[in-house]
């Protein structure tokens, strides 16, 4: 399927350009700027097109900012044929109707759709995609079959109830964390300072107020403004928040009553708390992880600048991790890093430290499934199991076969270890090594 993504050189649009490459799509990216949209298609394996290509794709997808959606729709979709797809990413969905409407009627096939997330989530997996079809066709169950390939959350919906629940979902979110930004902005106070002094739930308070007001703020200032649900939404806010001052400064007793209301919002939902609770664990998970396999190596990549550090955990002090890297000791603040599981670790390691072969004989008997033995090796540290040779010869012991299990083991370890490890297992299974 030929998909153009116009905007596809942005920040989102690149990340679904990557992800739509990956479940073999044939993608086209169409940029404001023709040469940087060469170069980038030539980085990451794209095709670079115009817009006006658009009646050579099945479907065209506009990742554009909102202000500039409706004439982007408009134009491109008289480019298309009849029968294609047009979809757009756009975060308000009310604003578009009048032009998605226009290009149903030139016989497109129409559909709006919202993935509840940013460029900077490593996979779509449980996010919502919400999806406003506006005319039928035969392919946009192509696309919503790769969101729900990738475990995306799709749903539909219609514009109205979109754009009602974003004012909650978004416009009340972003505008609670800006007036808190703000907030500590206008106090003086030392952001710095209060980390020291920092609860969990003030690390997340921090984390989603940073997440929205240090990314881009083009996008979040449209959002908030063009959503025209998300006035009454402020109105709401600034009359609450009235009320909840008020109720502070008459005493504990009014406040607690105001709490005590507010709780019945949530009081058949535990799902929130027990959310919170996962998260507010796993702000302290990689410390911990970390503080427990000190003296062992570990693979951690740096979310910052994308690289990895493999190395002895010497010492976790003043937030960072001081890591032995080869001679080297490295220090990377702890909110930095992301620990890597064992089996991308593996993976990692495959690629980038080298590897020694090794066979190991041992008699089992004939009966043994060579698939069953290989399965009993599995998972022993620092080692893959490449395969197994069955050899059968009558001079064998009767009722016996020789197996050789073909290892590989990473040369970072103690190999002689490794071996032992090996030899212990073949004993322990009550096969006898050659």
């Amino acid at each position: 399927m030929k998909v153009m993504i116009i905007g596809g050189t942005g920040a989102f649009g690149a990340y679904y350009a990557k992800l739509l490459k990956k479940n073999e799509f044939e993608v086209f990216i169409s940029g404001r700027d023709y040469i940087q949209t060469e170069q980038f298609c030539k980085e990451n394996g794209f095709f670079p097109a115009k817009e006006e290509q658009a009646g050579e794709m099945d479907c065209v997808i506009v990742s554009v900012p909102n202000k500039n959606a409706i004439e982007v729709i408009e134009r491109v979709s008289k480019k298309m044929k009849k029968g294609s797809l047009l979809v757009d990413f756009c975060s308000v969905k009310g604003l578009l109707s009048s032009a998605q409407k226009k290009a149903a009627k030139r016989g497109l096939e129409v559909a709006s759709i919202h993935p509840m997330h940013g460029p900077r989530v490593s996979s779509i997996s449980a996010y919502p995609v919400p999806v406003i079809q506006i005319s039928k066709g035969n392919k946009l169950d192509k696309i919503l079959n790769f969101f729900r390939k990738e475990k995306a959350n799709v749903f539909f919906t219609t514009a109205k109830e979109h754009d009602s629940a974003l004012a909650i979902v978004q416009g009340l979110t972003h505008f609670t964390q800006f007036v808190s930004a703000q907030t500590i902005k206008q106090s003086g106070f030392d952001l710095k300072l209060t980390k020291k002094f920092a609860s969990p739930n003030y690390e997340l308070f921090l984390g989603l107020m940073s997440r929205v007001v240090t990314q881009n703020p083009e996008l979040y200032s449209q959002i908030q403004t063009e959503n025209k649900e998300n006035e009454k939404i402020r109105k709401i806010f600034l009359s609450a928040a009235k009320d909840v001052f008020l109720a502070s400064n008459k005493g504990s007793l009014f406040l607690k009553k105001k709490i005590t209301e507010q709780a019945k919002l949530f009081s058949s939902l535990d799902e929130f708390i027990l959310s919170s609770d996962k998260t507010v664990s796993a702000l302290k998970f990689v410390e911990n992880t970390l503080i427990e396999n000190k003296g062992k190596k570990v693979l951690v990549e740096n979310i910052a600048s994308k690289n990895f550090h493999y190395g002895t955990v010497k010492e976790i002090d003043s937030g960072e991790l001081v890591i032995e890297e080869g001679k080297e000791l490295k220090r990377i603040a702890l909110h930095k890093i992301r620990l890597v599981a064992e089996k991308e670790m593996l993976e990692w390691k495959r690629n980038n430290i080298l590897e020694k072969k090794l066979d190991f004989s041992f008699l089992v008997p004939l009966e043994a499934e060579k698939k069953e033995i290989i399965a009993c090796f599995e998972g022993i540290k620092n080692t893959r199991i490449i395969d197994a040779d069955e050899y059968k010869s009558d001079k064998l012991p009767a009722g016996l076969k020789s197996i050789t299990l073909k290892t590989s083991i990473f040369t970072d370890e103690n190999i002689e270890e490794t071996k032992e490890s090996i030899l212990k297992r073949i004993i322990g299974l009550g096969y006898k090594p050659r």
